[in-house]
C-alpha cells in the first residue's frame, strides 16, 4: 500500500499500527514533520542534509544522505549484535558453571575443586581471551529476536554438562577410592618436582636466596639447610617428606613464586633436577623390576581379582629369567615402542589407532610429575600391559582402501 501527501500525525499513526502488529519498524525523513514518526519507529533514520530536528531525533543519521549506505551499517549492527550475545554465552556460562558446582559440591560434602588462581587462570583463558577473538568476527545473517531466551539456550545447557561431569567425575573418584581402599594423596604428591628443583636449588645457590624466599620456602618445605641436604636424585621421598600438610593456600602461592624466580635466575639446575627426576622414563639400562613385596601388598588391597598377587608375582619371577619377557617389563622400552608406534600409526593413516593410544599418553604424563618411579615399575602398569594389545591392533587392522 502507498500513502500520499500524508500528515505527520498519519505518519506516526501508520507507525504505532505496524507495532500494534508486533513488526518491526523503521522511518526515513529528513524534515521537520517526519519528527513524530522518527521518535516512535524502532529505528528512525534521518539525511545528514535534513533539518535539525529530524536529526536530533533519528536513531541514525547518513552522513552522506545516501541511503545505500544503510546496507553496510545493518551488517555492522548485526554484528556487533551477534559478538555480544556470543561473548555473553561464554561469560553466563561461566557464571551458571560455578553456581551449580558450588550447589553439587555442597550436596557431595566436598570442598570446591579450584583455588582462587586457578579461577583467575580458567576466566583468562577461557573466557577473556575467546571473547576477544569472537568479537571480531563478521556476522552479516539475520538475528532471532529473544536476547536472554538466544543465550541461555546455549550457557545453560553447556553450564550443566561442566558441572554435571566434574561432578560426576568426583563422584567416580570417591567410589573407587572407597572400593580399592585408597585414602586421600597429599598435595606434596602433586609437587614432587618442583620440590626435588628446589632442594637441588639450596644445594648449589642457597647463598643467594633472600630472607622473604627462605620464609615462603620454611612454610613449605621446613629448614632449608635439612631440606638441601635431603636431595637425592633418584627418589622425591626424602624432600616431600618435609612438606608441612598444615600450609595455607598463601604458604604454597608463595612458594611457586620463590619457585618461579629460582628458575628464571638459574633454569639449568632446575633442568637438572628434573632429568635426574625422570630419565629413568627413557633410559632403558634403568632396572625397573617390581619390588616383589611392595607390589604384592598394593595389589592384594587393591582387590582387583581373586589370586591377582599371585599371578602378578609368578609374571615377574617368571620374566626375570627370560629375556624376552625381561624387555616387555622395562618401563623405559615401552615408553619408546609407544612413541614410535604412534608416530607409525600417523605416518600411515591410522590416526584413530593413534587415538586410542591418547590415555597412555595422559597416563605417561601425570606420571612424569609423580614423586619418581625408579623401582616402582607399578607407575607404568597401564603402558606396560596396553602396549602390546596397541600393536597387535595396529598391525592387523584394516587400512584406509577398507581391505
Amino acid at each position: 500500500t502507498v500513502f500520499g501527501r500524508v500528515s505527520p500525525e498519519k505518519k506516526q499513526w501508520i507507525v504505532k499500527a505496524f507495532e500494534e502488529e508486533d513488526k518491526v519498524t523503521g522511518m526515513v525523513g529528513d524534515g521537520v514533520n517526519d519528527v513524530l514518526a522518527l521518535k516512535d519507529a524502532d529505528c528512525g533514520i534521518a539525511m545528514a542534509s535534513g533539518s535539525d530536528a529530524a536529526k536530533q531525533s533519528a536513531h541514525i543519521v547518513l552522513l552522506d544522505s545516501d541511503f545505500s549506505s544503510m546496507k553496510e551499517i545493518v551488517n555492522e549492527g548485526r554484528t556487533i549484535m551477534s559478538n555480544i550475545e556470543r561473548v555473553s554465552v561464554l561469560y553466563l556460562t561461566k557464571t551458571l558453571y560455578s553456581i551449580l558446582l558450588c550447589v553439587l559440591f555442597i550436596i557431595l560434602g566436598q570442598t570446591y575443586p579450584f583455588i582462587p588462581i586457578q579461577l583467575s587462570l580458567i576466566g583468562a583463558t577461557a573466557i577473556g581471551i575467546p571473547s576477544f577473538v569472537l568479537a571480531l568476527e563478521k556476522h552479516e545473517d539475520t538475528i532471532p529476536r529473544g536476547f536472554l531466551r538466544n543465550v541461555l539456550r546455549i550457557s545453560l545447557p553447556a553450564a550443566v554438562l561442566l558441572a554435571g561431569s566434574l561432578a560426576a567425575g568426583e563422584l567416580v573418584l570417591l567410589l573407587l577410592a572407597q572400593a580399592c581402599g585408597a585414602s586421600a594423596g597429599s598435595l606434596g604428591e602433586a609437587l614432587s618436582i618442583p620440590f626435588q628443583q628446589t632442594a637441588r636449588y639450596l644445594q648449589a645457590y642457597g647463598d643467594q636466596v633472600t630472607e622473604e624466599e627462605r620464609d615462603a620456602i620454611e612454610a613449605v618445605l621446613g629448614d632449608m639447610q635439612e631440606l638441601a641436604g635431603r636431595y637425592d636424585p633418584d627418589s622425591a621421598d626424602p624432600v616431600k617428606a618435609q612438606f608441612r600438610k598444615s600450609a595455607s593456600t598463601g604458604d604454597i602461592l608463595a612458594y611457586l613464586k620463590q619457585w618461579a624466580h629460582g628458575l628464571f635466575r638459574h633454569p639449568g639446575v632446575y633442568v637438572e633436577a628434573f632429568l635426574a627426576h625422570t630419565y629413568g622414563w627413557f633410559s632403558p639400562e634403568v632396572n625397573n623390576s617390581i619390588r616383589y613385596e611392595a607390589e604384592y601388598d598394593v595389589v592384594s588391597r587393591g582387590g582387583l581379582f581373586p589370586g591377582a598377587e599371585k599371578l602378578l608375582i609368578f609374571y615377574y619371577r617368571f620374566a626375570a629369567r627370560f629375556t624376552p619377557l625381561g624387555i616387555l617389563e622395562n618401563v623405559a622400552f615401552a615408553v619408546w615402542g609407544l612413541f614410535f608406534l604412534t608416530c607409525w600409526q600417523n605416518s600411515h593413516g591410522r590416526g584413530r589407532l593413534a587415538a586410542a593410544g591418547l590415555p597412555l599418553w595422559i597416563s605417561f604424563l601425570v606420571c612424569m610429575a609423580s614423586p619418581g618411579f625408579l623401582h616402582h615399575a607399578r607407575y607404568g602398569f597401564p603402558i606396560l600391559f596396553s602396549i602390546l594389545f596397541l600393536f597387535g591392533f595396529t598391525v592387523t587392522a584394516k587400512g584406509n582402501e577398507g581391505r
